[in-house]
């Protein structure tokens, strides 16, 4: 397939904001060119900031970030 990339970067997170913070930078900083990586976070229905930082992660560009959010929490195996 044309275009995909190499490597699929699934997170599953709930309530941990911070963390998911911290990764996201160190995917940014990876040796590994942007273009042949994306990274998917599933937010198993957080409640604290991480809906506001995936949304600003997004808007800020250098990542192929897409995230998808669970509206009632089912645990890590779920998301």
């Amino acid at each position: 397939m044309a275009g995909a990339p190499d490597v699929s970067v699934v997170v599953a997170t709930r309530n941990r904001g911070g963390r998911l913070e911290r990764l996201l930078a160190s995917l940014r900083g990876q040796a590994l060119e942007g273009e042949r990586f994306e990274v998917i976070v599933v937010d198993d229905a957080s409640d604290d900031s991480t809906p506001e930082l995936l949304t600003r992660e997004s808007e800020r560009g250098g990542l192929d970030l897409r995230s998808l959010r669970r509206d009632a929490a089912g645990g890590p195996a779920r998301a």
